[in-house]
Protein backbone atom coordinates (compact mmCIF):
# COMPACT_ATOMS: atom_id res chain seq x y z
CA UNK A 1 0.00 0.00 0.00
CA UNK A 2 1.74 3.53 -1.31
CA UNK A 3 -0.34 5.22 1.06
CA UNK A 4 -1.67 4.91 4.58
CA UNK A 5 -5.08 4.44 5.59
CA UNK A 6 -7.00 8.27 5.53
CA UNK A 7 -4.65 10.20 3.13
CA UNK A 8 -6.35 12.51 0.71
CA UNK A 9 -5.78 14.53 -2.15
CA UNK A 10 -6.19 18.41 -1.08
CA UNK A 11 -4.79 21.92 -1.88
CA UNK A 12 -4.34 23.20 1.24
CA UNK A 13 -3.20 22.56 4.63
CA UNK A 14 -4.77 22.36 8.18
CA UNK A 15 -3.73 22.49 11.37
CA UNK A 16 -5.04 21.02 14.70
CA UNK A 17 -4.91 22.07 18.17
CA UNK A 18 -6.30 22.43 21.59
CA UNK A 19 -7.70 18.83 22.53
CA UNK A 20 -10.04 18.19 25.41
CA UNK A 21 -11.44 15.32 26.93
CA UNK A 22 -14.46 15.71 29.15
CA UNK A 23 -13.07 13.59 31.48
CA UNK A 24 -9.94 11.92 32.24
CA UNK A 25 -11.59 9.15 33.44
CA UNK A 26 -13.78 6.75 32.33
CA UNK A 27 -16.17 3.66 32.85
CA UNK A 28 -18.92 1.25 30.87
CA UNK A 29 -21.78 3.88 31.76
CA UNK A 30 -19.62 7.04 30.66
CA UNK A 31 -19.99 8.61 27.15
CA UNK A 32 -16.34 10.86 26.89
CA UNK A 33 -16.57 13.93 24.71
CA UNK A 34 -13.36 14.36 22.55
CA UNK A 35 -12.80 17.95 21.14
CA UNK A 36 -10.56 19.95 19.27
CA UNK A 37 -10.12 22.91 16.74
CA UNK A 38 -9.23 22.71 13.01
CA UNK A 39 -7.66 25.36 11.36
CA UNK A 40 -7.22 26.11 7.39
CA UNK A 41 -3.83 27.72 7.42
CA UNK A 42 -3.59 27.92 3.37
CA UNK A 43 -4.94 30.22 0.86
CA UNK A 44 -7.56 27.71 -0.88
CA UNK A 45 -10.84 26.82 1.21
CA UNK A 46 -11.05 23.04 1.54
CA UNK A 47 -12.41 20.04 3.44
CA UNK A 48 -10.65 17.75 6.16
CA UNK A 49 -11.69 14.12 7.37
CA UNK A 50 -10.13 14.48 10.39
CA UNK A 51 -10.41 10.84 12.16
CA UNK A 52 -10.13 9.70 15.39
CA UNK A 53 -7.98 6.68 16.91
CA UNK A 54 -7.88 4.46 20.26
CA UNK A 55 -5.03 2.55 21.42
CA UNK A 56 -5.11 -0.10 24.08
CA UNK A 57 -2.18 0.88 26.41
CA UNK A 58 -3.40 -2.33 28.56
CA UNK A 59 -0.38 -4.61 27.18
CA UNK A 60 -3.25 -6.47 25.09
CA UNK A 61 -0.77 -8.13 22.22
CA UNK A 62 -3.20 -9.15 19.98
CA UNK A 63 -5.26 -5.64 19.55
CA UNK A 64 -4.27 -3.45 16.47
CA UNK A 65 -2.16 -0.73 17.51
CA UNK A 66 -4.42 1.42 17.05
CA UNK A 67 -8.49 1.31 15.60
CA UNK A 68 -10.31 3.77 14.01
CA UNK A 69 -13.49 4.69 16.00
CA UNK A 70 -14.70 7.92 14.40
CA UNK A 71 -13.95 10.49 11.81
CA UNK A 72 -15.76 13.60 10.65
CA UNK A 73 -15.34 15.84 7.47
CA UNK A 74 -14.67 19.52 8.14
CA UNK A 75 -15.21 22.81 5.13
CA UNK A 76 -12.79 25.54 6.25
CA UNK A 77 -12.51 28.67 4.39
CA UNK A 78 -9.10 29.75 4.27
CA UNK A 79 -8.06 31.10 7.94
CA UNK A 80 -11.21 29.76 8.95
CA UNK A 81 -10.93 27.42 12.41
CA UNK A 82 -13.64 25.06 13.78
CA UNK A 83 -14.00 23.23 17.11
CA UNK A 84 -14.96 19.27 15.94
CA UNK A 85 -16.75 16.84 18.87
CA UNK A 86 -16.87 13.85 18.76
CA UNK A 87 -18.01 10.62 21.78
CA UNK A 88 -16.58 7.76 22.61
CA UNK A 89 -18.16 4.94 24.47
CA UNK A 90 -16.98 2.06 26.54
CA UNK A 91 -17.48 -0.01 23.41
CA UNK A 92 -15.04 2.31 21.44
CA UNK A 93 -12.36 1.02 23.55
CA UNK A 94 -13.35 -2.84 23.34
CA UNK A 95 -13.23 -6.46 21.87
CA UNK A 96 -14.79 -9.10 21.30
CA UNK A 97 -13.91 -11.88 24.06
CA UNK A 98 -15.48 -15.30 23.76
CA UNK A 99 -15.32 -16.10 27.25
CA UNK A 100 -18.10 -13.75 28.22
CA UNK A 101 -19.89 -14.11 24.96
CA UNK A 102 -20.12 -9.63 25.14
CA UNK A 103 -17.24 -7.17 24.36
CA UNK A 104 -14.89 -5.99 27.06
CA UNK A 105 -12.85 -3.46 27.84
CA UNK A 106 -9.86 -4.05 30.54
CA UNK A 107 -9.36 -1.66 32.89
CA UNK A 108 -6.13 0.18 32.50
CA UNK A 109 -4.62 3.31 30.34
CA UNK A 110 -6.16 3.83 26.85
CA UNK A 111 -4.84 6.51 24.06
CA UNK A 112 -7.19 9.07 21.68
CA UNK A 113 -5.72 9.65 19.13
CA UNK A 114 -6.67 12.74 16.36
CA UNK A 115 -5.09 12.98 12.90
CA UNK A 116 -5.13 13.35 9.25
CA UNK A 117 -4.58 10.05 8.37
CA UNK A 118 -3.05 6.74 10.40
CA UNK A 119 -0.24 7.89 10.25
CA UNK A 120 -0.36 11.33 10.53
CA UNK A 121 -1.12 11.93 13.88
CA UNK A 122 -1.63 15.13 15.40
CA UNK A 123 -3.25 14.94 18.91
CA UNK A 124 -3.20 12.44 21.91
CA UNK A 125 -4.14 12.53 25.59
CA UNK A 126 -4.93 9.20 27.51
CA UNK A 127 -7.73 7.93 29.64
CA UNK A 128 -8.11 5.85 32.82
CA UNK A 129 -11.27 3.40 32.27
CA UNK A 130 -11.95 1.34 34.86
CA UNK A 131 -14.54 -1.96 34.17
CA UNK A 132 -16.85 -3.64 36.33
CA UNK A 133 -16.90 -6.37 34.17
CA UNK A 134 -15.28 -9.64 35.47
CA UNK A 135 -13.84 -12.00 32.96
CA UNK A 136 -14.66 -15.44 34.00
CA UNK A 137 -11.29 -17.59 35.38
CA UNK A 138 -10.82 -20.99 34.17
CA UNK A 139 -7.44 -22.51 36.12
CA UNK A 140 -4.76 -24.54 34.34
CA UNK A 141 -1.37 -24.80 35.02
CA UNK A 142 -0.06 -21.70 33.36
CA UNK A 143 -2.54 -19.78 35.63
CA UNK A 144 -0.65 -17.62 37.86
CA UNK A 145 -0.93 -17.40 41.48
CA UNK A 146 -1.84 -13.53 41.06
CA UNK A 147 -5.05 -14.08 38.95
CA UNK A 148 -6.07 -16.58 41.63
CA UNK A 149 -5.40 -14.22 44.57
CA UNK A 150 -6.88 -11.44 42.92
CA UNK A 151 -10.71 -13.45 42.16
CA UNK A 152 -12.85 -13.49 45.69
CA UNK A 153 -13.32 -17.25 45.18
CA UNK A 154 -10.05 -18.35 44.86
CA UNK A 155 -7.83 -15.60 47.11
CA UNK A 156 -8.67 -17.55 50.46
CA UNK A 157 -7.07 -21.11 48.79
CA UNK A 158 -4.51 -19.59 47.50
CA UNK A 159 -3.56 -17.20 50.45
CA UNK A 160 -3.09 -20.41 52.97
CA UNK A 161 -1.30 -22.57 50.37
CA UNK A 162 1.45 -19.37 49.82
CA UNK A 163 1.15 -18.68 53.66
CA UNK A 164 4.95 -20.46 53.67
CA UNK A 165 6.06 -18.18 51.15
CA UNK A 166 4.73 -15.30 52.52
CA UNK A 167 5.84 -15.80 56.36
CA UNK A 168 9.30 -16.62 54.94
CA UNK A 169 9.43 -13.27 52.77
CA UNK A 170 8.07 -11.17 55.48
CA UNK A 171 10.70 -12.63 58.42
CA UNK A 172 13.87 -12.27 55.76
CA UNK A 173 16.46 -10.24 57.68
CA UNK A 174 18.32 -7.52 56.02
CA UNK A 175 15.99 -7.32 53.00
CA UNK A 176 14.63 -4.08 51.99
CA UNK A 177 11.24 -3.09 51.56
CA UNK A 178 11.60 -2.83 47.84
CA UNK A 179 13.09 -6.75 47.54
CA UNK A 180 10.35 -7.58 49.94
CA UNK A 181 8.10 -5.91 47.43
CA UNK A 182 9.90 -7.51 44.18
CA UNK A 183 9.88 -11.25 45.99
CA UNK A 184 6.14 -10.81 46.09
CA UNK A 185 5.48 -9.85 42.91
CA UNK A 186 7.63 -12.92 41.72
CA UNK A 187 5.37 -15.01 43.41
CA UNK A 188 2.39 -13.42 41.69
CA UNK A 189 3.99 -14.16 38.83
CA UNK A 190 4.58 -17.99 38.97
CA UNK A 191 2.40 -20.21 37.48
CA UNK A 192 0.25 -23.40 38.96
CA UNK A 193 3.39 -25.42 37.38
CA UNK A 194 5.71 -24.17 39.85
CA UNK A 195 3.69 -26.67 42.62
CA UNK A 196 4.76 -29.59 40.35
CA UNK A 197 8.46 -29.33 42.37
CA UNK A 198 6.40 -28.77 45.13
CA UNK A 199 3.88 -31.88 45.67
CA UNK A 200 2.56 -34.49 43.71
CA UNK A 201 1.19 -34.17 40.26
CA UNK A 202 -1.64 -35.64 41.27
CA UNK A 203 -2.35 -33.35 44.22
CA UNK A 204 -1.64 -30.06 42.21
CA UNK A 205 -4.12 -31.60 39.41
CA UNK A 206 -7.04 -32.20 42.27
CA UNK A 207 -5.86 -28.47 43.48
CA UNK A 208 -6.77 -26.82 39.99
CA UNK A 209 -9.93 -29.27 39.85
CA UNK A 210 -11.15 -28.13 43.37
CA UNK A 211 -10.07 -24.35 42.18
CA UNK A 212 -12.07 -24.38 38.93
CA UNK A 213 -15.43 -25.69 40.94
CA UNK A 214 -14.89 -23.05 43.20
CA UNK A 215 -15.37 -20.84 40.29
CA UNK A 216 -18.07 -22.68 39.34
CA UNK A 217 -20.19 -22.01 42.01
Amino acid sequence: MRYAFGHGLSYTEFAYGDLNLSSAQMTDEDILTVSFKVKNTGKTEGKEVVQLYVADLCGISERPVKELKGFAKVHLLPGEEKTVSMEILARDLSYYEERLGDWYAPSGTYRILIGHASDDIRLHADIVFETQKELPLRVDFTTTFGELLDHTKTAPVITELLAPLAAAAASAEGMSDEYKKLGEQVIREMPMKFLLGQMPGEQVEQLIGQLNCLLAQ
